[in-house]
C-alpha cells in the first residue's frame, strides 16, 4: 500500500515503508527506508505520514485493517512473502514413540490444516480484492505487466531476443491472463480486456520468439500504455480499450 504511484526503482528512493526482514533489506539497498511497526500501529502511521507505505498480509486481512482508507496505491502480489505455511512444532521422540497409525494421523493432520488455510486464503483473498476495485475504488495496478514490457520491447527493437527476455515473455503471458481473469467482471473489466489483449499478443510472439511479428512488438508498449491510464478514466477507458483490442484480434488471435 503507497501514498503515491510507483512506476520505477527511482521512486523507491527516500520512500519510508513498514516492511521488515529481507523486504526491507532490498528496500534499503533500493534507496528506500524500512520502518519496523506492530500491526496496531500500521494504520495510524499510514494515514498520518509517519510512513509513506507499507506491507501486511494480503487483500483478506488489508481490507479487514481498513487500509484502502488510509492510501490509495496497491500493487498486488506482494514479492517479498511468495508463500505462506503453518508450522506445527512436536517432539520428535513424542512423535516417534506413538503407533505408526497415530502417527499418520498426527503427520496428515498437520498436512490438512495447512492445505486448508491455503484454500481459505486464496478463496478470501479474491473475494476481498474484488471489493476493494470495485467498493473502495483502490487502483489495482498491472504493475507487472509494464514493468515486463519494459524490458521485452527495447531488446526486440535492437536485434534477437536473449533467452532472459523470452522468459520475460512467457511470464508476461502468465500474469497478464491471469490479472484479465480477475478483473473480468469487476469495475475495471475494461483493463481486464487490455490484459487479455496483451496475453494474445503474447501468445503470438511466443509461436515465433526470434522473429515475431513487428507490429506485435510495437502493440505492447501501447497496450501497456493503456492499462495504466485504464485506471484512472472513471469508465471512460472502455471504448478504447475495445478499439485497442479490436486491432489485436482483427491481427488474429
Amino acid at each position: 500500500w503507497f501514498n503515491k504511484e510507483i512506476n520505477t526503482v527511482d521512486d523507491l528512493k527516500g520512500l519510508k515503508m513498514r516492511i521488515p526482514g529481507l523486504g526491507g533489506e532490498v528496500l534499503k539497498r533500493a534507496g528506500g527506508t524500512p520502518v519496523l511497526l506492530p500491526g496496531g500501529e500500521i494504520f495510524p502511521s499510514l494515514q498520518s505520514g509517519a510512513i509513506d507505505a507499507t506491507e501486511w498480509v494480503g487483500p483478506y486481512n488489508d481490507m479487514a485493517f481498513g487500509l484502502y482508507k488510509a492510501a490509495k496505491y496497491y500493487y498486488y502480489p506482494g514479492w517479498h512473502e511468495p508463500g505462506t505455511t503453518l508450522e506445527c512444532f512436536v517432539n520428535k521422540a513424542a512423535l516417534e514413540a506413538l503407533p505408526k497409525d497415530l502417527q499418520a494421523i498426527v503427520l496428515n493432520a498437520a498436512k490438512v490444516a495447512n492445505a486448508d488455510m491455503l484454500a481459505e486464503y486464496t478463496a478470501r483473498n479474491n473475494a476481498a480484492l474484488e471489493t476493494l476495485v470495485n467498493e473502495h475504488k483502490v487502483e489495482r495496478h498491472a504493475f507487472q505487466i509494464g514493468y515486463l514490457i519494459e524490458r521485452i520491447v527495447p531488446v526486440y527493437l535492437v536485434g534477437e531476443p536473449t533467452e532472459e527476455v523470452v522468459g520475460h515473455l512467457e511470464r508476461l503471458l502468465y500474469v497478464s491472463e491471469d490479472i484479465g481473469r480477475r478483473l473480468r467482471r469487476s469495475r475495471h473489466a475494461d483493463v481486464g480486456e487490455l490484459c487479455s489483449s496483451v496475453r494474445s499478443v503474447a501468445r503470438r510472439m511466443l509461436s515465433d520468439p526470434k522473429e515475431p511479428d513487428y507490429k506485435d512488438v510495437q502493440l505492447l508498449p501501447e497496450l501497456s500504455s493503456a492499462i495504466k491510464k485504464a485506471f484512472r478514466a472513471e469508465g471512460q477507458a472502455a471504448p478504447v480499450a475495445h478499439d485497442i483490442s479490436a486491432t489485436v484480434i482483427g491481427r488474429g488471435d
